[in-house]
């Protein structure tokens, strides 16, 4: 019953961080259509669930080592993850019939 928000940033394979995490809901998300939202301004993003800003970065909130790379090109993974290590698999009663609509 969760909605996730990260943002990865580095440098090399080994040399890597990220900043994020969950936003808990009150009921499953597959109950009812949402609207989840990235926003992106500079030096600043956010998430957003149905109009709601549950967390947002600027680059004072990574770690000094590194520099804010999100002001250049890169790239987003939209992910809707079901089974797996994470966030587990789903058991028998639990619908999979799922759609992400971009």
């Amino acid at each position: 019953n969760s909605a996730y928000g990260v943002i990865h940033y580095g440098n090399l394979f080994r040399d890597k961080s990220e900043l994020g995490g969950p936003l808990k809901m009150p009921t499953s998300p597959s109950e009812d259509f949402h609207i989840y939202t990235i926003e992106k301004t500079p030096n600043r993003i956010a998430w957003l669930v149905d109009g709601f800003e549950y967390q947002s970065y600027t680059n004072s909130d990574i770690q000094p080592k590194y520099s804010w790379p999100f002001e250049q090109t890169y790239h987003l993974i939209l992910n809707l993850a079901v089974g797996g290590n994470w966030p587990g698999y789903p058991d028998r009663d639990q619908a999979v019939d799922v759609i992400m609509e971009v």
